[in-house]
């Protein structure tokens, strides 16, 4: 457990820096950004699935990909902060799949550490954007 605990501290701290650096961009800039980084996420897991060569599962996981990035897209449209809620549920879905996937053990933590902290993130800079806090 205390090892969980590191690696997804480990993977908090540069998405917090990542945060850092959003926070002066344009809001707009900052939800397109977030939307591009969802599909590099998500595509590890393909990427994974690819190397075992389980058509089943390559195709299992482009359709959860595509899920997860029409939840991106779709929250362009109502309300730009709902990416953090689309990069949260990934960070659950990281614990649920990470080592089925063949990844390594460290991974499924430290990426719930980053999907985390960057969709909380998120989810704070488009409640302060909607409130009229930040600007485009």
């Amino acid at each position: 457990m205390a090892h969980f605990a590191l690696y997804a501290f480990a993977g908090a701290v540069p998405a917090l820096a990542v945060l850092l650096l959003h926070w002066r961009l344009a809001p707009k800039t900052i939800f397109e950004t977030a939307n591009i980084g969802l599909g590099i996420i998500v595509a590890i897991y393909v990427g994974a699935r690819l190397a075992t060569g389980d058509v089943r599962a390559i195709l299992i996981e482009v359709a959860i990909a595509c899920a997860f990035m029409a939840a991106g897209l779709l929250s362009r449209r109502i309300w730009p902060a709902g990416v953090g809620f689309a990069l949260a549920a990934h960070g659950i879905y990281d614990l649920l799949a990470g080592e089925a996937a063949g990844l390594p053990g460290w991974y499924p933590p430290f990426c719930l550490g980053v999907d985390l902290a960057l969709g909380a993130g998120l989810i704070v800079i488009g409640t302060r954007k909607h409130r009229g806090v930040l600007t485009q």
